[in-house]
């Protein structure tokens, strides 16, 4: 049996998304589950851009990695592939739902599964506190969706 895939997406895959694919990771790894694919992407169609340094530094304190990611947009087969498709935005979700109506049963926004009915800001752009926050934010919001999203893959229990 295939491990699930999941798939988290942000706008350009340099801010939000490779943080949340890192913890999430992590934490599927720390709750027994590391063999589940956790990549991301985004929806702008920006390719081959490093992650964000302040992404990268504010990780690492955590002793992740985010050094050799680089942006991918999404294509269909890791869409179509993914047990679960994670959003940081309303905006994203539906841009997916409406590309791929097939897939809406597998979208959430990851604050939605947190039980949280809003977005993840993105901080592209502005100071680290906005990066600190963002990250601090992610982390929490995987932490309480944890038990939503290994359901949502078939690894509840």
């Amino acid at each position: 049996m295939t491990a699930p895939s999941i798939l988290i997406v942000c706008s350009a895959n340099i801010c939000r998304s490779p943080v949340a694919e890192a913890l999430l990771r992590e934490k599927l790894e720390a709750a027994g589950h590391g063999d589940v694919t956790v990549t991301s992407g985004g929806t702008l169609g920006l390719d081959g851009a490093a992650a964000a340094s302040h992404s990268v530094a504010l990780l690492a304190e955590r002793g992740l990695d985010l050094r050799s990611h680089r942006s991918r947009s999404l294509d269909l087969p890791r869409l179509e592939g993914a047990a679960l498709i994670l959003g940081m935005e309303e905006g994203h979700v539906e841009l997916i739902r409406h590309a791929r109506p097939a897939l809406a049963g597998r979208i959430a926004r990851l604050a939605d599964l947190a039980g949280e009915a809003r977005d993840v800001p993105d901080p592209y752009g502005g100071p680290r506190s906005g990066y600190e926050t963002m990250v601090a934010d992610v982390d929490d919001l995987l932490e309480r969706a944890l038990p939503r999203i290994l359901a949502a893959v078939g690894r509840a229990g």
